[in-house]
């Protein structure tokens, strides 16, 4: 059972299984803050749902926001905006009062808005459906990512791929670690139009 679905993981991807399982691990470990899931529910969680789920956020709150992408642990997978992009760009952000927990609304030429500086700075876990629906509730049709563990989690939220980068060593993050994380394509998603 195991060798079919490797066939099938490797015919779906391209790649070789192993190389898909090694990067799926990598992905994996890097976001399993944000969007893995759990069933333990502490207060903190209950808490920070509540004012996900309630779109109760700090907005637009910008030198604190910057100040927690340059804190995120995963910093090399989040695009390092300042202050002045997101004045510039009339960029939304939104954090949760008390956490260090957000995302970011970019306006779009399409009148849509593109989801941005998705982070979980915070032990709590199992949040990320829910941080996601919040963006989307409050505007957010596209987004992009480094394929991989993240690939599979914004399909079933919705979002359809509509273009994809090979790795371009000369838009390289700053520090990124090429042994630990390799080359992944940059994947470009939308939501389907209403």
């Amino acid at each position: 059972m195991e060798l079919l679905e490797d066939i099938k993981f490797y015919n779906k991807t391209g790649k070789m299984p192993i190389d898909c399982v090694k990067e799926a691990i990598l992905l994996h470990d890097l976001f399993e803050t944000v969007i893995e899931e759990t069933d333990v529910n502490t207060p903190q969680r209950e808490e920070v749902l509540y004012k996900i789920n309630h779109d109760d956020y700090i907005r637009n709150d910008y030198k604190t926001f910057v100040n927690e992408l340059k804190n995120n642990k995963r910093y090399q997978f989040l695009t390092p905006y300042t202050v002045l992009d997101f004045t510039k760009h009339n960029v939304q952000t939104f954090k949760v009062d008390g956490y260090e927990i957000g995302f970011a609304l970019k306006p779009m030429s399409d009148g849509g808005y593109d989801i941005i500086s998705v982070h979980n700075n915070t032990d709590i876990k199992g949040i990320g459906d829910a941080l996601i629906d919040s963006a989307i509730r409050l505007g957010g049709t596209c987004l992009d990512h480094f394929d991989g563990y993240l690939s599979d989690f914004y399909e079933k939220k919705g979002f359809i791929e509509s273009e994809r980068y090979k790795w371009n060593p000369a838009y390289a993050p700053q520090d990124w670690d090429y042994e630990k994380y390799g080359t992944p394509d940059v994947v470009m998603r939308h939501l389907p139009k209403q």
